[in-house]
């Protein structure tokens, strides 16, 4: 998305620079007049070399952000060739990279300080109009003190000449005026034909210019669209590829805790059967002492006989050896259900260390993106900040250049004035 956001703020500013080119071209071609010309072809000249350096600015901004694209397109790891565990933790420990906090307070200062770049840019351009404007001013001014001072000068002309010169001197006088007010005016003709030879190129060399990057334009957003497109596939590609790691692990371990279920269940119903089994020897212990006491007690004889001895033997080894059969069956269930807890804690250990790489890596990966966007918000931001010296000290060299011709211009005419 951010690619997208910043190709279409690029696009934005060429188009907006090719209407400024239109818009300004008309408003220059207003102040055209007898005495005006040089300044409206100078203010064109500026207005030009404005709008070429945006357009240009725009173009590189989008191939810019292209090559960053086509870099970042490449860079990327497949899955299938991560690096192991041990050189990734090799990585990490190497690498003492910023928290991905600590980056976002510093983006968004560098917005901010972007943003207070254009604001400035625009002061500027507001100021460059104002200035246009107030040679303009100037410009209606020094033509309506021409008049004044042509009117003055015929004036004075007319004091000056009476009645009483002659006809001789008076003739004489008016055509070397006359040989010098032509000279002039066909030196002024030679020059002004020079200069609208000279603008008149440089406009054609502007229109190339902006159907040139035109064509750029319409090239860059095809180029634009293909990399969105291979970029979804990529995404795409990526997502089935981790699916289809997941898959076959998790299955796996599924396997394992069925197998580990089966093996629980099956001791288990051993030991019902041995319980089962004990629990009947212990039913026929039992049985046998009631006969031996029924048998006692239906004899008279103080002694028990042998076999009532016997049983009585019998059946106390029976119950200490269902006593230990017990115990050791009460063991093993222990055991296994143990083994069953450690194995679920090991798995569920495992799927959390294997949740907690992704993220590092997806953390990892982020602070990269977010670093090499800060080193590019910074270079841009160094290239704006030097037009914007350039255009300044371009801005106030052609205002002082304008300013020479004028004075340079408004003498001339006062001269041939003056003569005439």
């Amino acid at each position: 998305m951010l690619f997208s956001e910043r190709a279409n703020q690029s696009i934005q500013q060429l188009s907006s620079a090719l209407e400024q080119l239109s818009s300004d071209g008309e408003e220059v071609e207003e102040p055209r007049g007898r005495d005006g010309s040089l300044f409206a072809d100078v203010a064109e000249e500026d207005t030009a070399a404005w709008s070429q350096k945006t357009q240009s600015e725009a173009v590189n901004q989008l191939k810019s952000l292209l090559l960053k694209q086509g870099r970042d397109i490449s860079s990327p790891l497949t899955p299938s060739k991560k690096p192991s565990p041990s050189k990734r933790v090799q990585q990490e420990g190497r690498s003492n990279l910023p928290a991905f906090q600590d980056l976002v307070p510093m983006i968004h200062n560098q917005s901010d300080y972007i943003q207070h770049l254009e604001a400035e840019v625009k002061l500027c351009k507001e100021e460059l109009h104002e200035m246009k404007q107030r040679i303009r001013v100037v410009v209606v001014e020094n033509e309506k003190f021409h008049s004044e001072l042509k009117s003055k000068a015929v004036d004075e002309s007319l004091k000056e000449y009476t009645i009483h010169n002659s006809m001789v001197t008076g003739s004489l006088a008016a055509n070397n005026h006359s040989m010098l007010h032509t000279s002039e005016l066909t030196t002024w003709k030679n020059e002004l034909e020079q200069f609208k030879v000279i603008y008149q190129a440089q406009i054609e060399s502007l229109e190339a210019q902006v159907i040139s990057l035109r064509k750029d334009l319409s090239v860059s957003q095809k180029e634009c669209e293909e990399v969105k497109d291979r970029l979804r596939h990529r995404e795409k590609q990526a997502a089935d590829a981790l699916r289809a790691d997941g898959a076959p692990r998790v299955a796996g371990e599924r396997d394992e805790l069925l197998v580990a279920l089966r093996a629980v269940r099956a001791s288990q119903q051993e030991a019902q059967q041995r319980e089962w089994s004990a629990c009947l020897q212990v039913k026929q212990a039992v049985e046998m002492a009631e006969e031996a006491n029924l048998y006692k007690a239906r004899t008279p004889l103080s002694t028990p006989p042998i076999p009532y001895l016997f049983v009585c033997m019998q059946v106390e080894v029976q119950s200490e050896q269902l006593s230990r059969e017990l115990a050791r069956l009460r063991e093993h269930l222990e055991r296994e259900a143990q083994a069953f807890k450690e194995r679920l804690a090991e798995a569920r250990e495992e799927g959390r260390a294997e949740a907690r790489k992704q993220r590092e890596e997806l953390a990892h990966t982020m602070c990269v993106d977010l670093r090499y966007q800060l080193s590019q918000a910074q270079l841009k931001k160094e290239e704006a900040e030097r037009e914007l010296r350039e255009l300044n000290s371009k801005s106030s060299q052609r205002m002082e250049k304008a300013a020479q011709v004028r004075l340079h211009s408004t003498r001339r005419l006062v001269q041939i004035d003056w003569i005439t």
